[in-house]
Parts: C-alpha cells; structure tokens; sequence
C-alpha cells in the first residue's frame, strides 16, 4: 500500500515590504504557505501594511473587541510587564 506524500507549497513573504523599504535579504524573508500568503496580500493591499489595517478594522468591528498590530518585541514587553504586575 503505497502512502501519498501530501506537499504543501510554499512561497517567500518579506517581513518589511520591498515597497516601504524592506531588502532581499534573508532575515527579511519568510516561508510561509501559499494560501496563505495569498491571503495576507488581498487582506493587506499593495502599501498597507498591519497597524493601518487594525486602525481601519477598528471602525466597524465589535465595540467589544479590538485588533491591534504589534511588533513581537512589544508584545513580548507587554508580557513581561504583565507577569511582573500579576506577582
């Protein structure tokens, strides 16, 4: 019984787009998944990029919630700071 090999496509995504100054190089490159990053491209059009996304979501979705769009740095400094206040 032969098993199929399920391959999943990929493509390089910049991290900082080329258009707002972003390099080739490779720490600004990401494999991520094709759809996916079909997705992000037609969610984030050409010169938008995640904050102003979330500012422009931010108008229309629940006033329950809100998106935000940090730098993993930040994040994880909001966590820290977090622990430190929860102790």
């Amino acid at each position: 019984m032969s098993k199929k090999t399920k391959i999943k496509r990929t493509n390089r995504h910049h991290k900082k787009s080329r258009a707002r100054g972003g390099s080739n190089d490779p720490t600004n490159l990401v494999v991520v998944p094709t759809k996916t990053h079909r997705f992000y491209h037609a969610f984030f059009a050409e010169g938008t990029y995640p904050p102003d996304m979330a500012r422009k979501l931010n108008v229309w979705i629940d006033s329950d919630w809100v998106m935000l769009a940090l730098p993993i740095e930040d994040i994880k400094k909001i966590q820290k700071y977090l622990t430190q206040v929860n102790h």
